[in-house]
């Protein structure tokens, strides 16, 4: 039995051994583009309406270059610092710039936003950030 010890600790060290993609704490890859928007919707948007307008954002996952999209409401929590205006955020990641580009110009992307424009209450925020 005292000879099998070294070789169970030696299979269990060279079975645990993998490679791995370095990954960062929100699950993107180092060196991607991190795309967000923040949508505020009109007082007036029923909830169906809303529901709609989810769906129809995650339907933008259909374009080749978007990697891990989330279509997501706000959170009601009590933090004070929140901001209050806005309703729904949309992530999602890019290899590169020029990928970002393309999907900026894609024409799906382009029908999705003219069919949101009329339940904007104003402008997206966007943030782009490079995971590090």
């Amino acid at each position: 039995m005292n000879v099998l010890y070294p070789f169970l600790i030696l299979a269990l060290f060279t079975g645990c051994s993998y490679h791995y993609e370095e990954v960062s704490s929100l699950g993107y890859a180092k060196g991607e583009l991190v795309h967000t928007v923040i949508l505020a919707l009109k007082g007036d948007v029923s909830q169906k309406r809303k529901e709609e307008i989810i769906r129809l954002l995650g339907s933008l996952s259909e374009i080749d270059e978007t990697q891990g999209l989330t279509v997501s409401t706000k959170a009601r929590t009590n933090d004070t610092r929140a901001q209050r205006d806005y309703d729904l955020i949309l992530q999602m990641s890019f290899k590169s710039q020029t990928e970002l580009e393309s999907y900026s110009i894609n024409a799906h992307h382009l029908d999705v936003r003219a069919k949101l424009k009329s339940d904007l209450a104003s402008a997206p925020v966007v943030y782009d950030y490079w995971v590090e």
